[in-house]
Formats: C-alpha cells, sequence, structure tokens
C-alpha cells in the first residue's frame, strides 16, 4: 500500500541538557504541527537513552530506519528540529539516514525549524550548518564535562572503572566527613558524594600482594597463577574466577603503586580526543616501585606476541651463536617464536636455520644426540631409584618404556626436566602433556647440564596437574616446598611413607 501524504510518524529523543527539549514539549509541538496541516499521527519512536552522537544507542531510530522500507503506513517522520534528529560527529551520517527515509518514500520534517519542509538550495544550506552546530556543540558539552572530571581527580577523588582486586570504592561526603566503604554495585549514597579508592579487606590485600610474589619472584605465568587459584578458590570482589588474562591486567594497573590513571584507552566514535587524566599517589600503594618495574618488564614480554621477522631472526641468531640445540620445547624459554610461527612467517625450519647462519644438519644430529643422551639417563635413574628402593625392602620394577616405577598398589612415573638459559635466567619447562594419565604419583627430577639431579618433586597427579606452573624457576615457589626433596635421601623416605600407606 502507497505511503498516504496525510499520516506520519514522529520522532522523539530525550534531553539532558535543555528542559524545554524534553519528550513532552517536543510531542506538543509535533501535535500542534500535524493539527494545523490535516495530517494524523499514526506511529511514533522514541529514542529514551542519553547518547544523540552514536547509531548504535538509538533504538528508536534503527527501526525507524527499518520501517521506512517495510512499513508503508506514513509518508512523512516528524522530528522536532536537526538536533533531536541527532547530533552526529560525522555530520554526512545526519543527512544520509535522512536521505535515506525520503528515498523510500517518508519526507523528513523539521517542524520547530524556519524551513520546516521546504526541499531547496537553502534549505540544503541551512540543514548542513544546523547539523554542524549540533555536532560542535556536543564536542564542545564533552571537552567541559571533561575538564569537570578532571579536577575532580585533581582533588584525589575517583571515578569511572570499578577498582581492581585489592581496592573498595568508598562514598565520601561533600564535607569530607562521612566515608562508607560501597559493596558490589551499591550506589553513592547522594548525588553529591565523591568516590575514593580505599583498600580491601587484609585478606584480599594479601591475596594481592601474593599474586605479585608469585609473578616475579617465584617465576609462575599468568596462566600458573590462575591455575593455581582455581585449586585454591580464588575469587575476585565480584565473586568471579581469576584468569589469567584478569590477572594480566591487575597487574599492569597503576593503582598498585598508587596512581590512578583515568581515560588512557581509545574509542572509535569519541566525541573528542583526550590525554588520560592521572594523579599519582592518589591511591593506597601496594606493591614498591621495584617490584611494579619487574612485573612490567616481564608482562611486556609475556604479553608481547607480535615481532617483525627481523627480530624474530635476530633472536634465533643470537641463540644459534650461544650453542642452543633449539628444541622445541625450548623455544618459548628461549624467547623464540615457536616453529610453527617461524615457519609461518620466514619459510620452512632448516631454511630458518639458514637465514639465521646456522647449519641445519648439523643443528639435526646435535639435537638428536641430545635427545638420545637424555632418554639413556632417565632410563639409568630410573633403574637407580628401583634398585634403592629393592635395597630398603620395597617390591618394585622399572619400566623404561612407561619411564615409570612398579609398585604392587600404584605406579609412579618418572620425568626429567632439563635446563634453558632464558631470558628469565635457568627454567626448567614441565610439559602436562608427556605426564601419562594412568599414573598415581609423579616424580619431576631437575637435571643440571651434567646430568646430575638438581632436586626431586613428589606429588599425586592430581596435584601435578593443578598445583604446578609450566615452568619451574630457582627460587622453587613457596606453594611447592611441601612436594620437594632436595636429597636423594629425603627422597627415599618420602616415597617409603607413600608406600607404606599404600601398603
Amino acid at each position: 500500500m502507497n505511503a498516504s501524504p496525510t499520516a506520519a510518524a514522529q520522532y522523539i529523543r530525550m534531553s539532558t541538557d535543555k528542559q524545554d527539549l524534553s519528550p513532552v514539549t517536543q510531542r506538543e509541538a509535533i501535535a500542534a504541527y500535524a493539527e494545523a496541516r490535516g495530517i494524523k499521527i499514526v506511529a511514533t519512536y522514541e529514542d529514551e537513552g542519553r547518547s544523540g552522537v552514536h547509531i548504535k544507542n538509538r533504538p528508536g531510530l534503527l527501526k525507524l530506519l527499518k520501517d521506512v522500507v517495510e512499513d508503508k503506513r506514513f509518508g512523512a517522520v516528524l522530528v522536532y528540529d536537526v538536533s533531536r534528529w541527532g547530533r552526529f560527529q560525522d555530520t554526512d551520517a545526519a543527512a544520509y539516514y535522512e536521505y535515506h527515509c525520503r528515498l523510500h518514500g517518508a519526507e523528513v520534517i523539521y517542524v520547530g525549524e524556519m524551513f520546516g519542509a521546504e526541499v531547496n538550495p537553502i534549505t540544503a544550506l541551512l540543514k548542513s550548518m544546523k547539523r554542524a552546530m549540533a555536532a560542535e556543540y556536543s564536542r564542545e558539552l564533552s571537552k567541559k564535562a571533561r575538564a569537570g572530571q578532571a579536577q575532580v581527580i585533581a582533588r584525589g577523588h575517583q571515578m569511572g572503572a570499578l577498582p581492581p582486586l585489592g581496592y573498595r570504592r568508598c562514598s565520601v561526603s561533600a564535607d569530607g566527613q562521612h566515608r562508607v566503604v560501597l559493596a558490589h554495585r551499591q550506589r553513592k549514597l547522594a548525588a553529591t558524594d565523591r568516590i575514593e579508592w580505599v583498600l580491601a579487606e587484609p585478606a584480599e590485600v594479601e591475596l594481592v600482594k601474593r599474586i605479585c610474589d608469585l609473578y616475579t619472584r617465584q617465576g609462575l605465568t599468568f596462566a600458573d597463577i590462575a591455575r593455581l587459584g582455581t585449586v585454591e578458590g580464588w575469587r575476585d570482589h565480584r565473586g568471579r574466577a581469576l584468569s589469567g588474562r584478569s590477572l594480566a591486567t591487575l597487574l599492569r594497573n597503576e593503582a598498585l603503586v598508587g596512581n590512578f590513571v583515568w581515560g588512557r584507552g581509545t574509542h572509535r566514535g569519541r566525541v573528542a580526543d583526550f590525554e588520560a587524566t592521572r594523579q599519582d599517589g592518589g591511591v593506597p600503594r601496594l606493591i614498591d616501585d621495584e617490584s611494579w618495574r619487574q612485573i612490567q618488564r616481564r608482562a611486556e614480554f609475556e604479553l608481547s606476541k607480535k615481532q617483525s621477522n627481523e627480530q624474530m631472526l635476530g633472536k634465533l641468531r643470537t641463540r644459534l651463536q650461544e650453542g642452543s640445540t633449539l628444541a622445541s620445547r625450548d623455544l618459548r624459554v628461549l624467547g623464540l617464536a615457536s616453529r610453527q610461527t617461524l615457519r609461518k612467517r620466514l619459510g620452512p625450519w632448516e631454511e630458518c636455520i639458514k637465514l639465521a647462519g646456522g647449519d641445519p644438519v648439523q643443528l639435526s644430529r646435535a639435537l638428536s644426540a641430545q635427545a638420545a643422551a637424555r632418554i639413556a639417563n632417565a632410563r639409568q635413574l630410573g633403574r637407580a631409584l628401583a634398585d634403592r628402593l629393592s635395597e630398603a625392602g620395597h617390591v618394585v620394577s622399572y619400566d623404561g618404556k612407561l619411564h615409570a616405577v612398579l609398585f604392587p598398589s600404584f605406579t609412579m612415573g618418572v620425568l626429567l626436566l632439563w635446563p634453558a638459559l632464558g631470558e628469565h635466567g635457568q627454567t626448567w619447562q614441565l610439559q602436562m602433556r608427556r605426564v601419562r594419565r594412568d599414573i598415581d604419583f609423579g616424580l619431576v627430577v631437575r637435571m643440571e647440564e651434567a646430568y646430575r639431579p638438581r632436586d626431586f618433586f613428589l606429588a599425586s597427579s592430581a596435584d601435578l596437574a593443578a598445583r604446578f606452573p609450566n615452568f619451574l624457576t630457582d627460587p622453587t615457589p613457596k606453594h611447592l616446598h611441601r612436594f620437594r626433596c632436595e636429597a636423594p635421601e629425603q627422597l627415599l623416605e618420602r616415597i617409603g611413607s607413600i608406600a607404606a600407606r599404600a601398603s
């Protein structure tokens, strides 16, 4: 059915900055205009949201743009003025949405403007000026609001995002006399109150300090810490489990050293671009400056996924010159990209070695010899351990294929870890996929380069999967101390205790 010239839709957008542009005022003006011209309002589209800058915040307008194509009940759209149609920063957007309506048979009429329903070159020029003025108004309003917010922060208050783990929001009265710590989702007590960040309960503060210690001094990765947190049941102040990503965000938050930074992010379509507002010393600090620097240096390395081809090749060349055999499992520890990434970016693995100045054939031979020596050493250690246990009166055998010591009532897998000297010191990588699922206990042995055991970790298969990080470093993480045996005698005594309980 063709649109009737006597039927129209009205579009209303709420105003938060001018009382005379309230929805009631807009409806009354549109009704008076329609009555004087014999137009019947057959549909109403209304946006109660605050923003007139972004189309995504305007469900009413979006539905109108859809209905002018599908619903032919009206031949006009009545709007109070150009600013109600929208203060789009790209003035062509407002013109496009108006043209979209006209293209589908619905003329947009601004009832509060002098040009009304007229369509001529002068009208087009006036509309363009009005659209530019509406966009500029939003920009100026945004700058004034930002300046006021910066003053609030300069006075020692906080705003914007919720505080990180270890902190809480505190509602402070205008005179500073009343302070109330707010719960999650609780609003400040009065509109005139300001928000300050204060330290959370001591247990939560200690948890944040422990996380920092695990990352800096004990060498755990974000993923390792998150896995430990899952086992121990850590939760943030909103009741959510801590993931590796949330931990990375926490440890890069300057609040940990007492600084409040607001407005650092960039967003497409922002009305105006501003520099971040910061207040150093504006919140209670949790860690010292040296710990903060260590965290940032390591986090930058751990989170920097993108390297240029030249950077990857340079690191590969350096490791070859140091004599590394470049075993696949050691590449991450050495600060190198995986073989898959290198193949994708630089070509086949052999070509990568040539480009870095190495001999792929010689490297392959060295890697094979090293692997064979390590396998032989692992079996030799397993047999020696089984012999010592037999001498102590235990009924055991060693299975070289399974790399496991077999007791009558349980199985103990033996896994040797070899050191790699990476960008963060000596590291032993624990590949959980190499741990057999059918074992009851796992014996992890950190080796020295000279094929001597450095120390031992004996844990149940469940503890091994849940509590052990992907990389072991020195000093040993505190939560692993109860699994560690420094000497063979201590290890034999602990295995004997397990065997006694199992028999």
